[in-house]
Order: structure tokens, then C-alpha cells, then sequence
């Protein structure tokens, strides 16, 4: 099995990195499903209907050899629910149970970039290259900023500092000179005329609704707007986790978040810039005042997945590291 090289693992600190994703993925899993232990692997069983939902199999340690008679009793009990094995797990964790599967029928349905930021790592983005299209994801929904043709803005200094924390700043990088910065107070860098606003369990229904609208449309420009139910779940959601929309000019253009920090550990999940705003850096702005926060507020790993390698690279111009992918095996049919 064959798997992009570009995200190799670069140095023996990101074999703890990958320990650390990988808990998070199953504490992730857990939500909503029943947990069994079978051999050295967690399963995470829907507990709706036969054949609703997804559940999953997690490896538990790096060295985790599938037995087939392990592999059997797994297959009997997804099968009884009317669901088909999948495997979850970040490759760079457990990267020989990758060919064990293949070598027992199992292939992979997905494989999304992992990369990930630590304190000290990120960096202000260079002024807009190329930055491609994203689809949207289930769950989480993935980042990216599209493509489109409208020139960079200009960036300059702002009079309010929106965050307590001075963040920590290095060279943008890229074929293209970056954008000017400015200032924010006690060292925070945001482009002229973004405006980021910080959306909790705290906030307006007005400034949640207009988080997840932008999010929505962001990914599917014909979405359907948030119900009043989605803006009270979705503001319900935000106790531990935060939320971010960038506006420009006063306008939300942009929207992302941060999950649940456990044990110094969160995910960057959902940016998305709407169409028209696209290619301005906006996205890259708001990742990295995203990261920032989220460092700010205790975390002291920051990951994400992407697409593709190509939208991997943009999140590498703001301090993004590779780490290996994240796949989901099932059966070959």
C-alpha cells in the first residue's frame, strides 16, 4: 500500500505528537457510542439501528498486532449490528498495522493529511498564492479558502487587541513577498481591517448564527441558513470549544473553530471563507489567530487535517508541520 511521502515524520518528538492525536481521536470517538475492548483495539459502537451511524475501531498502542482470530470477532460484532468494520488511526502511530490490513482485504477509504502546530510555531502568513478548494467534511468539516481571483489586501495595524496572549511569530514563507503587518498592543498580528471575533457559549444567537452561516456557505455556497435550534445547539456546544468569524469592513467573511481542549490537546476544525473573499489571506489570518488562542487558552498541541496535500501546504505557510496521515480502512468489496 502506497501512501503520500510528503507527510513522512520528521524527527523522534513526533512519535509522542502522534500518541497525543491519536488519544484525542478516541476520546473523540467515544462521544455518542458504546466503547468494547477487543485484543489491543477500542471499538466505538453506534448505538442506533442496525446499519445508522458509523462505528469505528481504534488501535490502542503503536505495536498492535491483529490477530485474524481478533479480526473475526470484530467482524461478528459489526455484522450483527448491520455495519461493516471500519479502522480509524493516524498512520505515523501505528504505521505496520497499515500493511497488516491491506495484507487482510482492507483498503483504505480515506486519507487526510495530518499536520500540526506547536507553542513557539506559528507563523504570519505570506501574502496569497495559489490556495485550493475544499470540500466540506462530516465530521470535522476540513479548511481551506477556494480559489478565485481577487488581488490581496493590504495589511496595516489595528487599535484593539482582541486576545491577552502575545502569540508567537516567525517568517512567513513562500514564493511570494508577505503581506505587511501590523501590531495589536501586546504583539498580536492581524491583517488592516479584519476584525476577529471570538464566538462562546457566552455570545449573541446573532454573532453564533453568523458563525455558522458563514461556516455553511463557506463550504456549499446553497446551504441552508441556520434554524433557530441549530444557533442554540451550536451555542451550547461552544462552552469549552471556541468559535471565530473574521470580518472584513465589518462584514463576516470567514468562520473556523477550535474543539474541546483535553489534556492540551485540540483540533482546528471548519475554516472556511465565503467565495467572494477568497485569496485574500483571510483563512490564513484566521487560522493563525485561531492557533494562537488556543495556546493562549491551554493547549499545547494544535492539529488539523486537510484534504489534500495541496490545501496541506497552505496551513504549512503558518507554521503547520506534517505528521503522517489519517486514514479509515474498510473491507475491499
Amino acid at each position: 500500500m502506497t501512501l503520500p511521502t510528503h507527510y513522512a515524520i520528521r524527527n523522534t518528538q513526533s512519535t509522542e505528537v502522534a500518541r497525543r492525536i491519536q488519544g484525542y481521536l478516541h476520546r473523540k470517538a467515544r462521544v455518542g457510542r458504546e466503547a468494547l475492548i477487543v485484543g489491543g483495539f477500542t471499538l466505538y459502537l453506534h448505538g442506533g439501528e442496525a446499519g445508522s451511524g458509523v462505528s469505528l475501531v481504534l488501535p490502542n498502542r503503536p505495536a498492535c498486532d491483529l490477530h485474524p482470530s481478533v479480526l473475526e470477532r470484530m467482524e461478528g460484532i459489526f455484522a450483527r449490528r448491520g455495519q461493516i468494520v471500519c479502522f480509524q488511526l493516524l498512520d505515523s502511530f501505528a504505521p505496520g498495522l497499515v500493511e497488516t490490513l491491506s495484507g487482510l482485504g482492507y483498503g483504505v477509504q480515506e486519507c487526510l493529511p495530518a499536520l500540526v502546530c506547536l507553542p513557539g510555531q506559528v507563523v504570519k502568513p505570506p501574502a496569497p498564492a495559489e490556495v485550493p478548494t475544499q470540500p466540506p467534511h462530516p465530521s470535522p468539516p476540513q479548511m481551506g479558502e477556494g480559489t478565485g481571483s481577487t488581488p490581496p489586501p493590504i495589511w496595516g495595524r489595528l487599535t484593539q487587541r482582541p486576545h491577552p496572549s502575545p502569540p508567537q511569530i516567525g517568517e512567513g514563507t513562500g514564493s511570494t513577498p508577505p503581506p505587511i503587518w501590523g501590531r495589536l498592543g501586546g504583539g498580536d498580528l492581524l491583517p488592516a481591517e479584519l476584525e476577529m471575533v471570538t464566538v462562546s457559549s457566552d455570545s449573541s444567537p446573532e454573532d453564533v448564527a453568523e458563525n455558522w452561516n458563514i461556516n455553511a456557505r463557506g463550504f456549499d455556497p446553497s446551504a441552508t441558513l441556520a434554524q433557530s435550534s441549530d444557533v442554540l445547539d451550536f451555542r451550547r456546544s461552544l462552552d469549552k470549544s471556541r468559535a471565530f468569524t473574521a470580518r472584513l469592513d465589518g462584514l463576516g467573511v470567514c468562520a473556523g473553530m477550535y474543539t474541546d481542549i483535553v489534556e492540551g490537546v485540540t483540533e482546528l476544525v471548519g475554516i472556511a471563507t465565503l467565495h467572494a473573499y477568497r485569496r485574500r489571506g483571510i483563512g490564513g489570518a484566521l487560522t493563525v489567530y485561531a492557533t494562537q488562542t488556543a495556546f493562549a487558552d491551554g493547549a499545547s498541541l494544535v492539529f488539523l487535517t486537510a484534504a489534500n496535500e495541496g490545501a496541506g501546504r497552505v496551513y504549512q505557510r503558518v507554521g503547520f508541520r506534517p505528521l503522517g496521515n489519517q486514514l479509515l480502512l474498510a473491507k475491499k468489496i
